[in-house]
This record gives C-alpha cells, sequence and structure tokens, in this order.
C-alpha cells in the first residue's frame, strides 16, 4: 500500500510539473508587489517584510544547499568510466549524499548505443536497489522490448542518486548534480541518450520534453556532442495513457543507426 501512495504522489507532483507549476511557496506572507531583488542577492530585499524567523531559516537553508553541494571542477572527476562509478559510490559529499541512505548506482558498459537518464530512484527503487523497479519497471523492459534492445545493451542512470524528501531536488544541488552528469555522459560515450522525465529534460536541455515525441535535441558535453531523445517517465506513463502516443513516437527513432 505504501508503494502505491508513493506512485500516486509522485504521479500528482508530475502532473503539475508538466502543468508547468514548479514553484514552491512559503507559509508566511511577503510581499508579492514589492521590485524583485538583484540577481545576485542572497537574502531577500529589505524591502520584503519577512520574520527574524524567516531571514534566519533562509539563510540556514542556503548555507545547508551549499554545502552539500559543493563545486566539483572538471580536473577533479575521473576521466575513465570505471573510475567514475567508483567515484559515484564512495565519493562523501555526493550532492544529495544524505538524502537517503542508499545510492541507486549506474549500469551498462561505456560506448552504448543509448544512455539512460532518469531523475532520481522511485522509493521501490531503493528497496530492489536497482532504477526502474516494479510496475515501473515492467514498462520500461517492455518499451525496451519493443525498439528491440535489453537493460544489458545499455547504459543506465539517474541524475541523483539517492532520493530527496518530496522528490525535488533544491537549486544548489541541482546545479552540481548537472554538472556531475555530463561528465558522465562524456566518460560513457553513448551514442544517444534518452532522458527520463521533465526534471531530467528540462536540467539537461533547459527544455521540456516534446509534447510530440519529435523533439530530437542535442547536448554539447566539453566540445562532444550527442543526440538527445526525451520522453516522460514511465512513472507518469502509467497513469497517463495519453502521454504513450507521444512516448512511442520518440522511441521509434531510437530503432534507427544513430
Amino acid at each position: 500500500m505504501r508503494g502505491r501512495e508513493n506512485t500516486a504522489i509522485a504521479s500528482y507532483l508530475d502532473w503539475w510539473s508538466a502543468a508547468g507549476f514548479i514553484d514552491p511557496v512559503q507559509d508566511e506572507p511577503c510581499g508579492w508587489l514589492q521590485p524583485a531583488a538583484p540577481a545576485n542577492d542572497v537574502m531577500p530585499s529589505p524591502s520584503v517584510s519577512l520574520s527574524p524567523q524567516t531571514v534566519q531559516r533562509t539563510a540556514s537553508q542556503t548555507d545547508s544547499a551549499v554545502a552539500l553541494a559543493p563545486a566539483l571542477p572538471k580536473e577533479d572527476l575521473p576521466q575513465d568510466l570505471a573510475a567514475f562509478d567508483a567515484w559515484l559510490s564512495s565519493h562523501p559529499t555526493l550532492p544529495g549524499a544524505l538524502w537517503s541512505p542508499r545510492r541507486i548506482m549506474p549500469s551498462g558498459p561505456a560506448g552504448a548505443p543509448i544512455m539512460v537518464i532518469a531523475d532520481m530512484p522511485d522509493p521501490e527503487d531503493l528497496i530492489a536497489g536497482h532504477l526502474l523497479s516494479g510496475d515501473v519497471g515492467a514498462l520500461f523492459d517492455a518499451m525496451l522490448t519493443a525498439i528491440g534492445f535489453g537493460r544489458a545493451d545499455l547504459r543506465l542512470c539517474s541524475i541523483a542518486l539517492t532520493r530527496p524528501a518530496g522528490g525535488r531536488w533544491d537549486e544548489a544541488s541541482a546545479a552540481a548534480l548537472r554538472e556531475i552528469m555530463l561528465h558522465h555522459i562524456m566518460v560513457a560515450r553513448p551514442q544517444r541518450l534518452l532522458l527520463l522525465g521533465q526534471m531530467t529534460c528540462r536540467l539537461l536541455t533547459g527544455e521540456d520534453v516534446p509534447a510530440d515525441g519529435m523533439g530530437l535535441r542535442n547536448i554539447n558535453h566539453y566540445g562532444v556532442t550527442t543526440a538527445v531523445t526525451a520522453i516522460h517517465h514511465p512513472r507518469l506513463l502509467l497513469h497517463r495513457q495519453a502521454l504513450k502516443r507521444g512516448a512511442w513516437t520518440a522511441l521509434k527513432s531510437l530503432r534507427e543507426p544513430a
């Protein structure tokens, strides 16, 4: 029953995310009509009336986010896939390291025909120990079979190896996770990328998952360009049948040689 509740909550949040409602709100009143603070200001503008408790909590949350998502220069990351996987499994300050006790590691070879990138593990994945488990995984496997692939053929990973509360990452962690994933793509050297979910697509391309399934993009990572296909995450496709048509259109393009 718990798994069904988590799936329902995730589906609900993804529905609002797909509709464009992605920004959180706060319980305390604030000056909505006041001019916006400059982009480089961390704290709210003095013209916005916030309680001392709110200001203190905002500063604490900002400091915590930065502490959990330190800058990770490209030259500090391992330059081959095996070493990079080992780094992901053991690095003590990996962004999101404290979100959940278990890291769900990538799988699959370098140079794979397709690298599948999800946003984060689902609660069921944390129990199963691998990505895309349960009913979501059954749908994903059926989708792969339909285009002539199996999991063993692909590189399968998620942007976050752990799962934050509520299934949403903070901005500071997202920026660091994006840089790590771009490096991951570089050392994995896939022929194509398949992005699963709106959060994944927005973070890596700055765009939404195309409604018609025909939005083929490219990601340029450190001078290497890789073709990208994006579909909604299978966890959402399970509950929104109307989205499957666009996903199938996109997946069919992956049957052709790169």
